[in-house]
């Protein structure tokens, strides 16, 4: 009877082992899979970042360099549609950059800096003059800095579901939403003829 109880004891605590065995084997391995699954979409992110970065580089060049070949078709009287077709394509590479990004980043402060980006860098070849288009390009390449930044920030932090985090409050960028406030508010008074101030 003793040798059975013993026996029975043995292949208890054999299946205990095993199950303790299996248990911590599983938890490792889920966490491993998990940490594993976060590092993939980080690195898509860090993908989709750096491509829509450099998509809206290319769009500030492209929408800058129309803007000076528009004076020149209008001096020489040369054809602006080939400069025309070339913006045209890298506003839609940026665009087609910009989903992907957003597919990646459920960050909504992050989702609007990159919009915001992309906005500025598009505006650029309807700039009214040559000091409009200097101010409109620094405006472009302060908010596309601001989204690098915070986007290097969320990287970093590797907090897949993050709400807006403080490093997102860009001064440079409240500078130039305040700039941009004020031109427009010019511009209405321009085309309404009122000198009055707001």
């Amino acid at each position: 009877m003793t040798a059975v109880l013993a026996s029975i004891i043995a292949v208890l605590g054999t299946l205990g082992g095993v199950t303790a065995s299996y248990l911590f084997q599983r938890k490792i391995a889920a966490h491993s899979e998990s940490t594993a699954r976060d590092e993939r979409l980080r690195q898509e992110r860090l993908a989709t970042c750096s491509a829509f970065a450099g998509a809206l580089m290319e769009l500030r060049r492209v929408q800058m360099d129309r803007w000076h070949r528009s004076l020149s078709d209008r001096a020489y009287r040369t054809d602006p549609r080939e400069a025309r077709a070339e913006s045209y394509r890298m506003l839609a590479s940026a665009w087609s950059a910009f989903y992907r990004f957003r597919l990646t980043t459920s960050d909504a402060h992050l989702n609007t800096l990159a919009a915001q980006a992309l906005e500025a860098a598009a505006q650029l070849s309807d700039a009214a003059d040559d000091a409009d288009l200097r101010q409109q390009a620094e405006q472009a390449g302060t908010r596309i800095d601001a989204f690098v930044t915070a986007a290097a920030h969320y990287l970093e932090a590797g907090d897949v579901g993050a709400t807006a985090p403080p490093y997102l409050k860009n001064p440079a960028v409240e500078a130039a939403e305040k700039a941009t406030a004020g031109r427009e508010r010019l511009d209405l008074r321009r085309s309404t003829g009122s000198g009055s101030d707001w």
